[in-house]
């Protein structure tokens, strides 16, 4: 049983499966009472509807105007509970934030970026352009700390239909977007989810027996391959592969089936900690499988009711990389958070050949912060369209096993 560590010298409180600022015991009693502040009125655990046991839970925010259902995982209820409770905080203060005061109406060309304008999430038929009168927002540059903007479009988010037509000019999604006990612990997990859409993007084109899929065997003791014994227990099928792109930063993709519910359900996590990042994917999976379940996020599209059924257990592909093979982190878990961000901060920048850029959308007096981090020059759209984590991306590859 892993137990919470606090790491000496003013290093983060170790948990399973992530790195946090503060105990989740601190964190629930500062939050619980601010929870009516920001339209959740019901948090539930799900945990008991599948039979896989992990901890899962939800926070309903009726008035939402984007998803009202957040949920959330964890090796424990307590954390289960707290990363459904954060999420929709995230996305009632993301909501928000299209009426900040702080929203401006001006031209890029007379706003001195570092970027173009058209390296932000633009969308299709976009008719954006340094000519273009936007709303921008105050971001700043993760590095030099230099003040910046970007357009509000592309960091606040609303389901409103008013009936008004606007030409097309960017997309904004929740990637990026995070919430921590601080800033910088809210802008770590903001650049690893960023980190882990852009790894995970080039899996539609990559065929499976091109990926590195990982030799369960191999890895060491630790709370993921508890939970990957328990589902073999389950007579699941599960696949773990390795898609890290950002050196010193482990990225998987997991999927997971069983016969009891024949559909192929995936999940991937990003963390400089391995063993982080393999938990969170494996949590995902099974996190994406009790959706299904519980029926009750409105996002969920009638494909995963309808689609695809895997009669069998998917093509199992000869595993052709080891847990030694997995490049050594290069941050242990007792660094400060304002440390590991300005190291994931600068490998991310030399990554897209430009600033990692943030806004701080806290609210004013709360004790946790919101952040939404913006990097131009990734294809952020083909994160999106990849977040399915595709597993047959080649006709050959489509027959299941023993057909």
């Amino acid at each position: 049983m892993m137990v919470t560590q606090v790491a000496p010298s003013g290093g983060p409180v170790v948990l399973p499966g992530t790195l946090r600022d503060r105990s989740p015991e601190d964190t629930w009693e500062l939050v619980r009472p601010r929870l009516g502040a920001y339209g959740i009125t019901r948090v539930a655990e799900l945990t008991g509807l599948d039979i896989v046991g992990m901890p899962v839970f939800m926070a309903v925010r009726p008035l939402a105007t984007t998803v009202g259902v957040s949920q959330g995982k964890g090796a424990t209820p307590l954390l289960a509970r707290l990363s459904a409770v954060m999420e929709s905080i995230e996305m009632s203060v993301c909501e928000r934030y299209f009426t900040t005061p702080d929203a401006f109406v001006a031209l890029a060309a007379d706003l001195d970026l570092p970027y173009a304008t058209t390296e932000i999430t633009p969308t299709d038929r976009s008719v954006i352009s340094d000519r273009f009168p936007l709303k921008w927002v105050p971001a700043v540059a993760l590095g030099d700390g230099s003040p910046t903007f970007v357009p509000l479009r592309a960091v606040a988010m609303d389901g409103i239909a008013d009936g008004t037509w606007r030409p097309p000019t960017q997309f904004c999604s929740a990637n990026g977007l995070a919430s921590g006990n601080n800033l910088a612990e809210a802008t770590i997990h903001a650049l690893l989810e960023v980190i882990e859409r852009f790894s995970t993007a080039g899996m539609a084109k990559t065929s499976i027996r091109q990926r590195k899929v990982l030799d369960l065997e191999t890895m060491p003791a630790c709370w993921s391959r508890d939970l990957i014994e328990h589902l073999h227990d389950l007579d699941f099928w599960v696949e773990v592969v390795d898609c890290s792109t950002v050196p010193g930063v482990s990225t998987f993709a997991t999927f997971v089936w069983s016969p009891d519910m024949p559909g192929l359900y995936a999940g991937s996590g990003s963390h400089f900690l391995p063993e982080i990042a393999v938990q969170r994917a494996l949590t995902e999976s099974v996190q994406s499988r009790m959706s299904v379940i519980s029926g009750a996020r409105e996002d969920i599209g009638i494909s995963a009711y309808r689609g695809v059924r895997y009669p069998v257990a998917p093509v199992t592909v000869e595993p052709n990389h080891t847990w030694d093979a997995i490049s050594p982190p290069a941050l242990g878990p007792d660094v400060p958070s304002a440390e590991v961000l300005a190291w994931l901060a600068a490998q991310v920048s030399i990554m897209s050949g430009r600033p990692v850029l943030r806004v701080d959308m806290s609210p004013p007096g709360e004790p946790f912060a919101v952040c939404k981090v913006v990097v131009p020059g990734l294809p952020e759209k083909l994160h999106e369209a990849s977040e399915d984590l595709p597993r047959y991306p080649d006709p050959e590859d489509r027959k299941p096993a023993h057909a």
